[in-house]
């Protein structure tokens, strides 16, 4: 945003429609899906869009702001995920885009590529696999 000639309020506005139509699209797409923030110390540092289905739990999207990447954050909540997965017998399954630095994090825990779609790769979870150290 900070190479775009709009004012503040412009910014905002834009912000503000490209999120609406991003929850209007998982809504249609995964009627079920949850929206949460992840805070800390009781600051919003990011979103997490999870649908828990009858076979599997999509992550849908999650997203930290950068500030806080790197931290260990992200990995702690998946791997809580990843518990409940196990715990449920469930897989969990996420799209992600070939250039994500958090790829890697989802080729340690475990995820394997299964399809790719455009820029984004399908990857998924099963309960019997292990997570690294």
């Amino acid at each position: 945003m900070q190479l775009v000639p709009w004012t503040p309020e412009q910014k905002a506005a834009f912000l503000d429609m490209q999120f609406q139509a991003q929850a209007a699209h998982y809504t249609e797409f995964y009627p079920h899906c949850q929206f949460l923030m992840i805070e800390l110390e009781g600051r919003p540092i990011g979103r997490l869009y999870i649908d828990r289905g009858e076979d599997d739990i999509r992550i849908t999207d999650i997203a930290l702001l950068p500030e806080w990447r790197g931290h260990g954050i992200g990995r702690m909540l998946m791997e809580e995920i990843l518990a409940e997965g196990r715990n449920t017998g469930k897989r969990v399954t996420i799209y992600v885009e070939h250039d994500n630095p958090a790829r890697g994090l989802y080729d340690r825990l475990g995820f394997r590529h299964v399809d790719t779609n455009g820029v984004y790769h399908f990857m998924e979870w099963r309960p019997e696999v292990p997570i690294e150290g």
